[in-house]
Formats: structure tokens, sequence, C-alpha cells
């Protein structure tokens, strides 16, 4: 991390100004999309070994049209982004990590579940599934990749010694 905030302090802000896009045009959920997957993406490779095929997400169809790149799309649906991120985030633990099912059973044993807005569970068998890709499904599990990450991050322990 410390890295990544020395690499981007090293950007000139004379030479570059990013470009902001007008709130009428700004696509929330493409932008969700988006942080989401790149944090999996982050918690997957260390900083410097991120392959340069996930620098951009998304291709732009004949219609304008933002879709997901079918390299992303097989990452998530065979499931070696997620195995990778689960390794780095919980190193201290005996689980193996060994698709999406071993990732939905260790969260679930560990108070997580992996349910989508309508209460209805995240399954394997929708994981999988690359045409039609469900995005949502995906989402709810970075989502609670997330949660579980924050809980392993945020320690009794860690708050008490901070307010000490």
């Amino acid at each position: 991390m410390t890295q990544m905030i020395q690499e981007l302090g090293k950007l000139s802000s004379s030479d570059e100004v990013p470009e902001i896009t007008p709130l009428d045009q700004f696509d929330v959920f493409k932008s969700k999309v988006n942080a989401s997957i790149y944090w999996l993406i982050y918690k997957a490779y260390p900083y410097s070994e991120i392959p340069e095929e996930f620098n951009n997400l998304f291709y732009t169809d004949s219609q304008g049209e933002a879709h997901l790149k079918p390299l992303v799309i097989n990452q998530l649906v065979s499931a070696e982004l997620y195995c990778k991120a689960c390794s780095n985030i919980f190193r201290n633990t005996e689980y193996q990590w060994q698709g999406h099912w071993s990732v939905i059973q260790i969260l679930s044993r560990n108070g997580i579940y992996v349910v989508d807005k309508n209460e209805e569970a995240v399954t394997e068998g929708m994981l999988v599934q690359a045409s039609p890709f469900k995005l949502n499904a995906h989402l709810t599990l970075i989502d609670c990749i997330m949660s579980a990450y924050i809980i392993e991050v945020v320690t009794v322990e860690k708050i008490v010694q901070s307010v000490r």
C-alpha cells in the first residue's frame, strides 16, 4: 500500500489533470463493479505483480456499451482471483482455498452468509456461470470477502491498543 501511495505521489500535478465526469454521465454501477473487482485484484496480487491485462477491466462494444473483458469474467468464474485474494488476506488460517464453494463455506463458518439483496443464497452454480454471467452474485461474494477482511483487520485487541 505504501508503495502504491509513493507511486501516486510521483505523478506530476502540473502535467496530468484527471478528467472529471459530469454527474449526469457518471455510471454508479460501473464504478462499483470497477472498485470491487480492483479491490479483489489488489488483494490477490502484490502491487508490483498485477498482470497488465487488469489495467482496464472493461471494453466498449460497437453500440458504445461497456462490458467486462472476457479475461476478467474467466478469472471470476474460475475462482482464481477469489482463492488468491483469500489466501493473502487470511494468512494465519488453515483454510484450503479451492474454489467458490470453499470460499462460501469458510465465510459461512465465520458468520458471513453470502446472500444477495433479496436474501437469496449465492451458490457455486451461480458463480461458475459464464453465460449469462451473474455479475450481482460476484459482487455479493466480493462484498462478503470485504466484510471478512474488515473483521480480520479490525479486532477488539487492536481497537483497545489504539485507544490506549
